[in-house]
């Protein structure tokens, strides 16, 4: 479990130096799973797209909204289309 914690406080950390270099970047979270990483660095101006498999994603719309600024592709990224 601690392990897991620590791996978050290490990508939230990237995605937030990112954010601070380019306020407006693109973030594509492949394997998204139930990942809550927007809600934690979200600052307001992101473009964040949550990618897995379709079944993964239909059980992800039942607990997380989908908005302007936050996109579900349901998909593997192994497919070449």
């Amino acid at each position: 479990m601690f392990a897991w914690i620590k791996r978050n406080l290490i990508c939230d950390r990237m995605v937030r130096s990112f954010l601070t270099r380019y306020p407006e970047g693109t973030i594509v979270n492949i394997g998204c799973g139930l990942d809550t990483t927007f809600e934690r660095v979200d600052n307001g101006k992101l473009r964040w797209y949550d990618l897995d498999l379709p079944d993964v994603i239909e059980l992800r719309s039942k607990f997380v909204a989908q908005s302007e600024r936050r996109k579900f592709i349901a998909a593997s990224f192994l497919e070449k289309e």
